[in-house]
């Protein structure tokens, strides 16, 4: 067989040589060449962050501000004391307006970069 005659056969195991062409083999090489494909480790590109060390480590300190108020609103609504009551009711609002400054505080910020 000639160079240009040749026929391969592609399945799970890899690629085989054929010795004739069929008529399936003739409508899948008539679609192109397959892609050549890697593992996912060589495909996947690797994953950039847009943010800088410090606006994660601020992020992380805000989710962790957060799960601490949430944590202590549960614990002072269990207590139920007057004293309780009254740091609940702070705590609440707290939890309300920490991420709304957070918020406007980005806001701000990105105004002022530009």
């Amino acid at each position: 067989m000639s160079e240009e005659n040749k026929y391969y056969t592609i399945s799970k195991t890899g690629i085989k040589e054929a010795d004739e062409k069929t008529e399936a083999e003739a409508a899948d090489i008539s679609a192109g060449p397959a892609p050549e494909r890697g593992t996912d480790a060589e495909i996947r590109e690797p994953f950039v962050s847009s943010h800088t060390r410090v606006q994660r480590v601020l992020a992380w300190i805000a989710i962790g501000l957060l799960l601490a108020l949430t944590v202590t609103d549960l614990v002072l609504a269990i207590i139920g004391t007057p004293e309780a009551q009254l740091a609940l009711r702070v705590t609440i609002v707290l939890t309300v307006l920490v991420p709304i400054i957070l918020y406007f505080f980005v806001l701000m910020l990105k105004k002022r970069k530009g």
